[in-house]
């Protein structure tokens, strides 16, 4: 019995290198070798020798068609089995940017592409810019206090890429000098959030039709304003260190101008905001919203 164990332990011993074979043989078959360099796998690097627009890659995706989408900085670029094929501005207006971002296929296949001048949207071969798909509202209500821009600035941007569009400034502002700004910058409409909602839905049709609305108090207010003496750039900006709670002194060192000069600037404005003094003049600017703080 004895010598019988002896034998079944040391044929095991001898038998366990073949044993193991199969698990080692399927580990290297598998690439599971820790010591195995990476250099010893299949890979190819695309570059811009290659066809590519730009080396930096922003983002990558495949489309149900099996096409293979790149953004660069330097422009889009289609994979196939031909190769790489480049959208840029020069070839593909509608991009309008080539510094290439997100991209995202929908539910529909579209291709959704994000740019640094905008959406674009590709569908059956076609670039279209997300802005000229008419999702543009028909109608925009904006306020004059926006955190990142003014209303006036705001209008302004908006007239520059979209000469059509319709605005009307919704506010509780009714400074003369807010409205006269606002309807300089482009907006069609002035209304106050007092309004009734019949007022509002008939300006709202009104300007949509192509018509200007302008509330009767507004208007009074804007004649007040029209037939007033301007500031100048320079008195404006005493004016505004004025409301500020500045000292002619401070002013003076602000603006590198003598105080003589800072207060022949103060005479001027006091004579043409009709007040007697700072404090009347400093309120009355933040009334009529020639200077906002």
């Amino acid at each position: 019995m004895r010598s019988s164990s002896v034998v079944h332990k040391l044929t095991l011993w001898l038998l366990r290198p073949l044993l193991l074979l199969p698990l080692l043989w399927s580990g290297w078959t598998l690439g599971l070798d820790p010591l195995r360099n990476i250099s010893e796998f299949s890979h190819e690097v695309w570059t811009t020798e290659h066809g590519l627009p730009q080396n930096t890659v922003h983002s990558i995706t495949q489309t149900r068609d099996g096409f293979i989408w790149i953004a660069t900085e330097e422009g889009l670029a289609r994979f196939d089995s031909l190769g790489f094929t480049v959208f840029d501005k020069q070839n593909t207006a509608e991009l309008r940017s080539n510094d290439i971002h997100p991209l995202l296929e929908d539910a529909q296949g579209r291709l959704w592409i994000g740019t640094a001048g905008g959406l674009v949207q590709l569908q059956e071969g076609k670039f279209r810019p997300f802005s000229d798909q008419g999702n543009y509202p028909d109608i925009t209500l904006i306020d004059l206090r926006m955190p990142v821009l003014s209303g006036v600035e705001a209008i302004t941007a908006i007239r520059r890429e979209f000469p059509d569009a319709h605005l009307i400034v919704l506010t509780t502002y009714d400074g003369d000098e807010d409205i006269y700004r606002s309807l300089q910058a482009g907006a069609q409409g002035y209304l106050l959030k007092d309004m009734f909602f019949e007022e509002l839905e008939d300006a709202i049709r009104k300007v949509h039709a192509g018509l200007r609305r302008i509330p009767a108090q507004v208007a009074e207010r804007l004649a007040e304003r029209m037939s007033g003496t301007e500031l100048t750039a320079r008195e404006l900006e005493v004016l505004k260190q004025i409301v500020r709670g500045k000292s002619n002194k401070e002013i003076a060192g602000l603006l590198k101008i003598g105080e003589a000069t800072v207060k022949s600037h103060i005479n001027n404005i006091l004579s043409k905001l009709g007040v007697t003094d700072r404090t009347q003049a400093a309120t009355t600017a933040l009334q009529r919203g020639i200077v906002h703080f």
